[in-house]
């Protein structure tokens, strides 16, 4: 029983359970699945190979990347999925605050991509220079920085670019739940899944503007 309670119980106070999202919705019933996989490779420490969002979420990315494989990717806090988008799109700008976790990202993209750039800056001073000029993506996964400032982010950015999908992981933390967009989304798309570390539900989510 103890066992049984220490695999349902997430590890903060704000959720039904680990496989319910912040908002209280339940991961969808593919999900469980593969929950006896997923959870031995959690055990043994082996990390996914592409982005750290809920599986649904990557397999609508694959999706999108496989239709229009020359899609510009902006990605704001880079990792594991620098080396997804820059094997599949046309290519990637990363922007990452932390100087030594951007060494180990250049090292995990391959070095023969030249559809790959790295802007190591700090996030509040970048988007202070975001113009229409500069913004000529297709793709944007925010995903990086702090809570506020991702929020800030999906707030202003739309302004210089209403053609680019916005990608917000970790969409059903509160601070998420009202958002000032600069227009209405005119289509949102909630993804949810477990995600491997850790173990727990998460929600990724699509704007469309």
């Amino acid at each position: 029983m103890r066992l049984f309670h220490k695999i349902l119980r997430a590890g903060d106070s704000l959720r039904v359970s680990r496989f319910h999202t912040l908002r209280g919705e339940i991961i969808p019933l593919a999900e469980f699945i593969g929950l006896p996989f997923e959870l031995f490779l959690r055990l043994i420490g082996i990390h996914r190979s592409g982005p750290w969002i809920c599986k649904p979420a990557v397999r609508f990315l694959n999706g999108l990347l496989d239709t229009t494989p020359a899609l510009r990717v902006l990605e704001i806090g880079g990792g594991r999925s620098s080396k997804y988008f820059s094997e599949r799109a046309g290519s990637l700008l990363t922007v990452e605050e932390d100087s030594d976790w951007a060494e180990k990202i250049i090292k995990m993209v391959n070095k023969e991509n030249d559809n790959f750039d790295i802007v190591v800056t700090g996030f509040e001073e970048w988007l202070g220079t975001r113009n229409s000029t500069n913004m000529d993506f297709d793709l944007i996964l925010i995903d990086g920085s702090t809570d506020a400032l991702r929020k800030k982010a999906i707030e202003i950015l739309p302004k210089f670019n209403k053609g680019a999908i916005y990608i917000l992981d970790n969409s059903d933390r509160l601070i998420f739940r009202k958002i000032d967009f600069c227009s209405p989304p005119k289509r949102i798309v909630h993804f949810s899944g477990l995600v491997r570390h850790p173990f727990q539900a998460s929600e990724t989510t699509f704007f469309w503007f």
